[in-house]
């Protein structure tokens, strides 16, 4: 059902709350969307392998009877994992409106975000709620410049996370990308690529996995080698689920997905994986053994999954996603900030969770400020990893 908005007569707004519903949506939606994360094959994928997702919940902005925006999310029971550095110290439960990364379909003028923010604050008001988490929003977009100054104290999240996300060009061929860089990186790229070649002679071997009648051999030896790395041990990173093998599955039949593992005496030492998503490659999962660590199997991954994008070339660009990393400065020259966030209704659990999480954030940052003032970040940080493998 179609509800009018009040300040402009030609503006309605719907809210596709089921599968059906959704699915009424997949022209614009194919039309629209740009990421592989949302995009609207994978987005159902997701909702029909949660138990814990309740619902979809997508909005949808018409004018003049043509949808031109919309926000992508849906209804989840979640628990949230507040730490002190990588230690979970609580885990509080609370049902999400969690938006989709990137959040936007369709048109992202101020304008139109502007109406969809207000209509969906005034659908939480009606909802049940506890929280609206938002997952790496553009900090220059009119999104996070409503989620951040345009709420009350108690309705926002005052400490939001940052993280910079990487993207650059490809080039027409591996060698050219190479050209591309600087010397020290070209002279990196080219030493550790053969590094577990020499320490490992005729017994290195790469397999790409890219049929389905594969997939069982890609998560029984890609979950060997996630086990072992320190994603595992605060719960991130690969693993062997229903979603994860639904999502692979789905790339595969599509024509997306590139995965490698690198074997050494037919053990799986490395992996690498991701999806080229109308024209560029976005990088997914990716780990080594850490008994491997002084042969540096990660670049070698990394190497060998790049030349295989330059292989098939349809891909433009690649996107190395979240978060920051020495590999992903010396390889791309595109970078923005990004932050998640939430926003609380004005109800006393989401108060109580606000200041539950307000707290831990306050802790951490003084942590880690003081551990980088010291310069003990990075000794400290390594620490931490280690002890989680």
């Amino acid at each position: 059902m179609k509800v009018n908005d009040l300040d402009n007569p030609s503006w309605q707004f719907s809210i596709a709350s089921t599968v059906e519903e959704v699915e009424q949506l997949r022209n614009f939606w194919e039309k629209e969307c740009g990421h592989p994360n949302y995009d609207i094959d994978f987005f159902l994928a997701v909702i029909n392998s949660r138990k814990e997702i309740v619902r979809p919940f997508v909005i949808i902005l018409y004018e003049n009877e043509q949808p031109k925006s919309g926000l992508v999310g849906r209804i989840e029971d979640i628990e949230l994992r507040l730490s002190i550095g990588y230690k979970v110290l609580f885990k509080p439960k609370a049902r999400s409106l969690t938006l989709v990364y990137p959040s936007i379909i369709g048109n992202d003028s101020a304008m139109y975000i502007k109406a969809l923010f207000k209509e969906l604050i005034l659908t939480i008001k009606k909802n049940e709620v506890d929280i609206i988490c938002l997952n790496s929003i553009n900090v220059d977009s009119e999104l996070y410049r409503l989620a951040t100054s345009s709420l009350s104290f108690f309705n926002r999240d005052n400490f939001p996370e940052t993280s910079l996300h990487w993207r650059g060009s490809l080039g027409a061929s591996y060698d050219d990308f190479c050209k591309s860089k600087s010397k020290n990186t070209r002279h990196n790229l080219k030493r550790y690529s053969l590094l577990l070649e020499k320490n490992y002679p005729d017994r290195v071997r790469v397999e790409n996995f890219n049929s389905v009648d594969k997939i069982d051999q890609f998560f029984k030896d890609t979950k060997r080698i996630a086990d072992l790395t320190y994603q595992r041990g605060i719960g991130t990173g690969f693993d062997d689920t229903k979603e994860m093998r639904n999502l692979v599955k789905l790339s595969i039949e599509k024509g997306w997905f590139i995965g490698n593992i690198i074997y050494v005496d037919n053990n799986p030492c490395a992996f690498w994986n991701g999806i080229i998503y109308k024209n560029i490659f976005y990088t997914w999962t990716t780990g080594y053994n850490p008994g491997f660590s002084k042969d540096h199997p990660g670049m070698y991954a990394l190497v060998k999954i790049l030349q295989k994008v330059h292989e098939i070339k349809t891909a433009r660009d690649i996107d190395f996603g979240f978060g920051d990393a020495k590999y992903k400065r010396d390889l791309v020259d595109q970078s923005w900030n990004e932050a998640s966030m939430y926003i609380f209704p004005l109800k006393i659990k989401s108060i109580y969770l606000n200041i539950i999480i307000m707290i831990f954030k306050c802790i951490s940052l003084a942590g880690s400020s003081f551990l980088k003032k010291t310069k003990l970040w990075d000794k400290v940080r390594k620490k931490w990893r280690n002890k989680l493998i």
